[in-house]
């Protein structure tokens, strides 16, 4: 009996930490994009419109001081493992994209967003419903 409470217990555990653990990627890929768009939202201060400079727009942001070095790496990941890609919007580069890819599950997919519903980004997706697994996410702000 001793043995099955203890066996309850450690199953109670794991799933509260998967279940965190899902909700802290959610919560640092927001965060990751509010950070990139702060930073983009500076560089425009200074060129009006998003380019696509040598070396891409994370470079640029970096060089000027807008993100901090570890937003340098030729391959910026996000919290599922996937990588980041930020440059302008082709139809308004007055817009910033920034695609998350990899999201591991569709209930994370889902979850970011409908998080991302509540800034003043948008996503490629018209409704969380079309989230996949390892979907890819595309965030439109500006």
């Amino acid at each position: 009996m001793v043995l099955g409470l203890i066996g309850i217990l450690l199953m109670s555990a794991v799933r509260y930490f998967a279940l965190v653990n899902r909700a802290n990627r959610v919560n640092q890929a927001i965060e990751m994009v509010n950070v990139i768009y702060a930073a983009g939202e500076r560089y425009k201060t200074v060129k009006d419109v998003y380019d696509q400079p040598t070396g891409g727009l994370l470079a640029a942001f970096v060089a000027r001081g807008f993100l901090p070095d570890s937003y340098k790496a030729a391959v910026v990941m996000n919290p599922w493992g996937g990588v980041v890609v930020v440059g302008p919007d082709t139809s308004d580069t007055s817009k910033l994209i920034i695609a998350l890819s990899g999201i591991t599950t569709a209930s994370e997919c889902r979850n970011f967003v409908n998080k991302i519903k509540g800034t003043s980004c948008t996503t490629d997706k018209a409704s969380s419903d079309e989230c996949t697994d390892n979907d890819t996410v595309v965030v439109h702000c500006g």
